[in-house]
């Protein structure tokens, strides 16, 4: 498996957004992930248990854009990195067919108690514009100083 080069504390800078995470959301992804976690519930299945509910058809799991969102973070972290803290909120449904893209962009970064952290605003925007996930997240980068 090839390694990605570390990002360093020193090379990102407030105001720069990190590559982003595209996933087209539909039943063959939300029934993987069901499998993966045991998450068995008729409205992300059949669209009548959906509309019951007041949506407009079945819809993907909450947790399932809260994936998404870390997919976003270790694809730019690679090993070297870690993530400290992530959190969104839900707003809006995914549903078959949506393109969900998911984007950071780096807020703030500082030094604390020996760690080198990078807050970040992350978003999961559909293919309407609507951002139906914003949140951030805290990561902590390796540093060129610790080399």
């Amino acid at each position: 498996m090839h390694h990605k080069p570390p990002i360093f504390f020193e090379d990102v800078a407030i105001g720069q957004e990190i590559p982003s995470y595209v996933r087209k959301s539909g039943l063959m992804e939300w029934n993987r992930f069901a499998g993966a976690n045991e998450e068995y519930f008729i409205y992300h299945m059949e669209d009548k248990a959906a509309q019951a509910m007041g949506g407009p058809a079945v819809f993907s799991m909450g947790n399932l854009r809260f994936a998404y969102l870390y997919n976003l973070l270790t694809n730019w972290l690679g090993q070297d990195g870690d993530i400290r803290r992530v959190s969104c909120q839900y707003r809006g449904l995914h549903v078959q067919e949506d393109t969900l893209t998911c984007t950071g962009k780096i807020l703030d970064k500082y030094e604390k108690a020996g760690e080198h952290l990078v807050e970040l605003e992350v978003a999961i925007v559909n293919q309407r514009g609507e951002n139906t996930a914003p949140g951030n997240a805290i990561v902590v980068l390796p540093s060129r100083s610790a080399q």
